[in-house]
């Protein structure tokens, strides 16, 4: 529990206390934990519905193909879950693989597209992710 104490801190910035109790709180849970701190220091600043944060993600195929997205999402708290960034991940190797038009894509190995994956992603954390921008390179 103490390296994930630690962990915390460094990707919250927020207090020993704050991170001890949220880690006790959730049991032990690492993710649980972290969106608990970021959630309360959401609710510390004052947030208005027009803001946007934005996430850029990034793949490299065999060092031919290379693709960086830039995701908007409306919660901070979103972009430091290791789901969204699995997520962030495959939305990069599709467009890798099938270049800018991919939202009607099937995702590898599995039977959904990529316009699939985002509404059941936006479920998954109650957030509305959309591409912002995408730039593909192939040499």
């Amino acid at each position: 529990m103490s390296e994930d104490l630690k962990r915390l801190r460094e990707t919250t910035g927020a207090g020993l206390q704050d991170c001890k109790k949220a880690l006790e709180e959730s049991g032990g849970d690492y993710d649980a934990a972290l969106l608990t701190v970021v959630r309360k220091s959401d609710k510390r600043m004052v947030m208005r519905a027009d803001v946007i944060t934005s996430y850029i993600h990034s793949y490299v195929h065999l060092g031919k193909i290379g693709v960086m997205i830039k995701f908007d999402v409306k919660s901070a708290t979103t972009t430091y879950l290791e789901d969204f960034k699995s997520f962030c991940d495959i939305v990069c190797v599709q467009a890798a693989a099938n270049g800018n038009d991919i939202m009607d894509q099937i995702v590898l190995g599995d039977s959904i597209t990529i316009r699939q994956l985002f509404e059941q992603t936006n479920v998954k954390f109650g957030e509305d992710i959309k591409i912002a921008d995408m730039v593909r390179w192939e040499v």
